[in-house]
């Protein structure tokens, strides 16, 4: 069965000279991977830009349903950018965010099962990310916090503001500190306290809400907390670029 959908371009790996295997995050089907053959010419229909890290692109493909809905990957057709990213890819700032929260998307995020609340907060945030000429510099702490809460594992902040430590096993606040090595303290917790605090009133607040030392602070402990969560292995491979290029914005 043809469908159409619309998707968030999470990776691509090149697959022999002319094809890509690309996953994205699709508004009917969540996470999967398709073929893609691209053309180099200017003129040709389906060329590799349309698979940028974040790209949103509509697209068909054919549905296999039945016995055959397993197996080898389906090829996308009629491909088109739904959005033409502005400064996305030309702002040193946001590129390094965009390719940091790409990495992220699809690294944590592997179902199947689609979510198409979470499909339109975020198509609508990044088109809101880049138009912003300033007030950005948190985007990617809340591109987080909706991770966290599309994995099911967002901490809940007990009674009287939280404990002084946070447990990346048990994903919540506890007064002491945990047998294992795998938490957060000091003046982190206090910040992610105040973060899921936001993220509850606003998914994607206007203007920068954390001080630079503040936002320096809470990525690690989100990056680890969602590397951990979602039972990825190794680390996050374009944090240190984004935490090298980051600047006040």
């Amino acid at each position: 069965m043809r469908v159409s959908s619309r998707g968030i371009v999470a990776r691509q790996i090149r697959y022999g000279d002319n094809k890509l295997v690309v996953d994205v995050y699709s508004r009917l089907e969540g996470m999967r991977g398709f073929m893609v053959r691209t053309g180099t010419r200017p003129g040709g229909k389906i060329r590799k830009p349309f698979f940028f890290p974040l790209s949103q692109i509509e697209f068909s493909y054919e549905r296999k349903t039945g016995g055959n809905a397993e197996g080898s990957l389906p090829y996308m057709a009629d491909v088109k950018l739904a959005y033409v990213y502005r400064s996305l890819y030309s702002d040193v700032r946001k590129s390094s965010m965009a390719f940091f929260m790409a990495e992220v998307l699809g690294r944590c995020i592997t179902q199947s099962e689609p979510d198409e609340g979470f499909f339109e907060r975020i198509w609508q945030a990044l088109q809101d990310f880049d138009r912003r000429q300033s007030g950005f510099s948190d985007f990617h702490l809340f591109f987080l916090m909706e991770i966290i809460s599309l994995l099911g594992v967002c901490p809940r902040v007990p009674d009287g503001g939280g404990g002084r430590f946070f447990d990346f096993r048990e994903g919540c606040f506890v007064p002491s500190r945990p047998a294992h090595g795998e938490y957060a303290a000091g003046e982190a917790v206090s910040d992610m306290v105040r973060l899921i605090g936001l993220h509850e009133k606003e998914n994607f607040p206007a203007g920068n809400v954390f001080t630079r030392q503040q936002r320096q602070r809470l990525l690690p402990v989100l990056a680890d907390y969602c590397r951990m969560q979602s039972g990825m292995s190794g680390d996050f491979l374009s944090m240190s670029v984004l935490r090298s290029l980051y600047e006040e914005a």
